[in-house]
Parts: structure tokens; sequence; C-alpha cells
């Protein structure tokens, strides 16, 4: 047993240099609170009418009932620019976020004075967009289509 302990005690550590520090932990809302989802197949993707007072009651109830809604999850699809029949991509693409002023007549509101009425943050949420983005424009990216007909 005295052998067994006095080999253990000779294996060598790896050099503290060699040995990365670990990452930086980082704050993030959205894995460590409840959200509300406004993504594809949520009730309010593709609202119509006055939108932004429809999130608006729809938070404020849902804090009333008891759930600490802690941010908004806001898609690009149901508020931005751009759309599956304006454009060859599937299933739906943002032309113009809605931050950047692609909101249109069903969010009265600007994102600033949305964001400041809501009263908790924005998770701002952007999965595809349209091959003729105004966000290609300079860069060097390029789009990629999608058969629409599938």
């Amino acid at each position: 047993s005295s052998s067994s302990s006095s080999s253990s005690s000779r294996l060598a550590s790896p050099p503290s240099s060699s040995v990365p520090p670990p990452p930086e932990k980082k704050e993030d809302l959205t894995v460590t609170k409840i959200g509300y989802q406004t993504d594809n197949g949520a009730a309010y993707c593709f609202c119509e009418g006055n939108c932004s007072e429809t999130l608006l009651t729809v938070v404020k109830s849902l804090q009333a009932h008891g759930l600490n809604i802690s941010y908004l999850s806001f898609q690009g699809s149901g508020a931005s620019s751009g759309g599956r029949s304006a454009h060859d991509a599937a299933p739906w693409c943002v032309g113009t976020w809605g931050v950047d002023g692609g909101l249109g007549a069903n969010y009265p509101m600007n994102m600033h004075d949305f964001s400041n009425a809501l009263g908790i943050p924005l998770q701002l949420y952007a999965p595809y967009f349209c091959p003729d983005s105004q966000y290609f424009n300079g860069t060097k990216w390029e789009a990629v289509t999608s058969d629409v007909s599938l």
C-alpha cells in the first residue's frame, strides 16, 4: 500500500501555463428567467391590429396572474418587413428587422417606446433574412435562397 501512495505522489500535474483559464461567465437572462416568446407558432407571432398594445396587455396580464415575466422574446417575422410571398425564401424572412424601422402598421409604437412601456428587457430574434435584405449590402455575406414550392 505504501508503494501505491508513493507512485501517485510522483504523478506530475500539467504545467499551469498549458491549461487555459475557464471562460468568464456572463449573466444570460434568457436561460435563467421566464420570458414570453412571440416566435413562429406563438399566439402573437403574426399579430394583426395594434400588436404593440396587444403584447403590452398580454405581458401585464401574465404578471398580474403571478408569473414573473422577465423579458419578451420579440421575433423578427411578425414585427418586421419581408415575408414569404415577396421573397424567394422559406418559411418567411426578414427584409427590415423591426428594430431598424420595419415594424409596420401593426406595431405603431417604435421599439424604444415599446421597450419602455413593457418595463422588461427585449430579446430581439431574427433567424432568417430575405435574400434582398439591407443586411447583405456592403458585406461579404451571401443570401441562401429556398425552393418555396417544397
